[in-house]
């Protein structure tokens, strides 16, 4: 485990230690993880905007970006769809509305679009980009362990949640399978295509993974 993986456990459990009973400040904490959650993205564009020829080749990484999303969405749904049948059989009223994860999976992008934009235009790069980053990642943790403590929700029923266990598994799995699938179509190398792959929908997470295997040339 890498010294970067053990701190956001580190925030994790910190967090964990922390409850908090008033309700309007479980709900500025709500605000405050969307705040970061967005703030990490516009990070992550700017950081995409200000490579070197980014502007010039803007539609060679769209186009693999979809290649990459298109192969790994249809993996994923093929490994998940038994478990997201058993889930809805079992499941009754409540499921979020298919439109508003669209809307906002729409948004989360848009954010990206618009670092990378105004990446483009400034076309200087951010020194500190990669300590913001992290740091905005192990806040969100925190808060993330202060929510589930403020919940009742034991970290052991997260960890070793049965159900939560497959269906991570099997997006590893099928993420990766998706990634090897695209980079096989694109003629790219097997080690740049699981890395491209490797943030498994975490999009907090998936710049440094992907910085941290391409540097040591996985």
């Amino acid at each position: 485990m890498s010294f970067g993986t053990a701190l956001f456990f580190v925030a994790l459990f910190a967090g964990y230690g922390i409850r908090v009973r008033q309700s309007s400040a479980l709900k500025r904490i709500s605000q405050s993880l969307l705040a970061i959650t967005l703030g990490i993205l516009f990070l992550m564009g700017y950081g995409l905007g200000t490579l070197e020829n980014m502007a010039e080749n803007l539609m060679m990484a769209l186009e693999m970006a979809l290649l990459f999303l298109v192969c790994i969405t249809l993996a994923n749904l093929v490994g998940l769809l038994p478990t997201i049948r058993m889930i809805t059989g079992e499941a009754s009223g409540g499921r979020p509305s298919l439109l508003g994860m669209a809307l906002e999976s729409l948004m989360f992008a848009g954010i990206v679009v618009v670092g990378m934009v105004v990446g483009i235009l400034v076309n200087k790069p951010f020194a500190l980009l990669d300590s913001l980053a992290n740091g905005l990642l192990y806040l969100m943790l925190l808060l993330i362990g202060v929510q589930l403590r403020s919940s009742d929700i034991a970290i052991k029923d997260v960890l070793l949640n049965k159900t939560g266990i497959r269906i991570a598994a099997t997006v590893v799995i099928t993420a990766l399978l998706g990634g090897l699938l695209a980079g096989w179509i694109a003629g790219v190398p097997v080690n740049i295509s699981l890395a491209l792959s490797s943030g498994f929908g975490w999009y907090s997470l998936s710049g440094i993974i992907l910085k941290s295997r391409l540097t040591l040339g996985m």
